[in-house]
């Protein structure tokens, strides 16, 4: 185990300002993109110079953005959007030593507002082209800050994220051992990179392709977390305090955080596969009906898509498997099973597949297939399952006949959810000839043989249902939800006795609340099984 030097660098000329910690619960992270125009006035860029002579360091503009991506998962289409940090964030600049790299003592403080993040600092005259700026969001939002370190006499905006935050760490630390600062904040890039499992990143990926920039940042900022205020997670999963300072530390001293601390690793697989659980949310929901809202819609699944996909090659690095590369096309490894359960992802693998790693669900041993509906020529899917040693055969999506009487189909609707069927229709038997409505025994038994496949509590088996995408579909059932709702409600048998005061005529499964049965009045979807 290396020996970690626990005063980092930053804290030795800030001190307490330097609160390196991020909010989990919040999902936000600081970014911003970059202008063409310099707000640097009257600074050169880049000449070499006499060690710690300058010149035009007089009547400075230096500016910049600081901005959030949040994960609105609130009412209407889930986004993943870049907003300016809040009205009051205290946005302050250090100029540091051209020699030593601490504080001079020369320290001027901005407020951000405005709705864009926007800062600026004017007639600013330094003895040295070096400076810190950090990013303080007023209380409660949060109490911690991010940084940049920087050299006035480059051209462009100053941007302040997450990524610039963990380099500024690391290249702080590089230039006090001689090496030159362009020199420091490069290799610090790509060591900060590696760290996380990103390898061959563009240094222009902000500008060439914001949408990737957006899941960068977003996904280093989730696995960053330090307390969850909002109660989303459980407090095991809290990866804040210590092993989050020796993360830090770590990064600042070595370029990287793994095998520093196994409470280090450990906390910090169980962020991911936690995380990795909200993403299965809107993996869970098909393609299609996110290409139907339009632009904003698609962007979202394929932000979650590339998020999800940075989580996985993340773990291959604290996993020590190495890069995925051509030579390693089709590698499969199966991962640890978390202690965490309910992350929702108890089995899964990583598959390497065009250079990159990919999370996989290990799958339950199942037959697909298909069937033809004789009344009405429609094709679907099924699937037979091993049910404690008897067989199961389900259809793999919901009923899409038009019974006319009792029956309300939508095209749009049944992507998910197929027609929705009366009482009076699941009576009659809506299903095909040798098929039928579920009874609620049918369900137990399907549930219970697959929470004992895969060993995870009751509350989370019905997850192992779900169609996840990229994920995979690990017993072939293939749910699927709406967007903006975690849960599928499908019809049961109606004349059934299930042992209950009330009726029981419908079986809910939720990604996020487990499964039971309950009265339903309205009409449902079916997912018939055969005799």
């Amino acid at each position: 185990m290396k020996n970690l030097n626990r005063n980092t660098l930053v804290r030795d000329f800030i001190g307490a300002a330097f609160c390196l910690t991020m909010a989990f619960a919040l999902l936000m992270i600081y970014s911003g993109c970059s202008e063409d125009s310099s707000p640097i006035n009257g600074a050169h860029g880049g000449a070499a110079e006499e060690q710690g002579v300058y010149a035009s360091l007089e009547n400075l503009t230096i500016s910049g953005m600081a901005k959030i991506a949040l994960a609105n998962q609130g009412g209407g289409l889930p986004q993943i959007d870049m907003r300016g940090l809040e009205i009051g964030t205290v946005i302050t600049l250090y100029e540091l030593d051209s020699i030593s790299f601490t504080n001079t003592g020369v320290v001027l403080k901005d407020t951000i507002v405005n709705d864009s993040g926007d800062f600026s600092f004017q007639n600013v005259t330094l003895t040295s082209p070096y400076i810190l700026i950090t990013a303080e969001r007023p209380f409660p939002e949060t109490e911690y800050a991010y940084s940049v370190f920087a050299d006035v006499r480059d051209t462009g905006k100053v941007q302040i994220n997450v990524l610039t935050h963990l380099e500024a760490l690391r290249s702080l630390h590089l230039v006090k051992t001689g090496i030159g600062f362009s020199q420091a904040k490069q290799q610090a890039r790509t060591e900060i990179l590696n760290a996380f499992g990103i390898y061959g990143l563009s240094d222009n990926i902000m500008n060439e392709d914001p949408m990737e920039y957006t899941a960068l940042i977003y996904a280093l900022s989730v696995v960053l977390p330090t307390y969850d205020h909002k109660g989303i997670y459980p407090e095991s999963l809290i990866f804040g305090g210590e092993p989050l300072e020796m993360l830090f530390d770590a990064i600042a001293e070595y370029g990287s955080f793994h095998n520093i601390d196994a409470s280090v690793d450990s906390g910090f697989v169980d962020i991911v596969n936690a995380n990795i659980s909200l993403v299965q949310l809107t993996l869970a929901t098909p393609y299609e009906y996110f290409e139907q809202t339009g632009e904003e819609g698609v962007r979202f699944y394929r932000t979650e898509q590339r998020v999800v996909e940075y989580f996985a090659n993340m773990l291959s690095v604290v996993f020590g498997i190495g890069r995925c590369d051509q030579a390693r096309e089709g590698e499969t490894f199966n991962a640890p099973k978390p202690d965490y359960h309910q992350s929702c992802i108890a089995d899964y693998g990583l598959v390497c597949r065009s250079g990159s790693w990919r999370i996989t669900m290990v799958e339950k041993e199942h037959t697909e297939g298909t069937m033809t509906d004789a009344r009405d020529g429609r094709l679907y899917k099924t699937v037979t399952i091993n049910v404690g040693g008897a067989q199961q055969t389900w259809m793999a999506e919901n009923l899409r006949f038009d019974a006319q009487e009792g029956s309300s189909c939508n095209e749009k609707w049944s992507i998910v959810e197929g027609c929705y069927y009366s009482n009076e229709a699941l009576m009659d038997n809506v299903c095909p000839d040798g098929w039928r409505v579920p009874k609620s025994t049918d369900w137990e038994t399907l549930l219970s043989s697959v929470r004992d496949y895969y060993a995870v509590p009751e509350g989370t088996v019905q997850f192992y249902l779900f169609d996840m995408a990229d994920l995979g579909n690990p017993v072939g059932f293939g749910l699927k939800v709406q967007v903006g709702s975690y849960t599928t409600r499908l019809a049961i048998d109606p004349d059934e006795d299930i042992g209950e005061t009330d009726v029981k005529n419908s079986v809910y499964l939720s990604l996020v609340e487990g499964y039971g049965f309950s009265e339903s009045s309205e009409r449902l979807p079916v997912r018939c099984i055969k005799n």
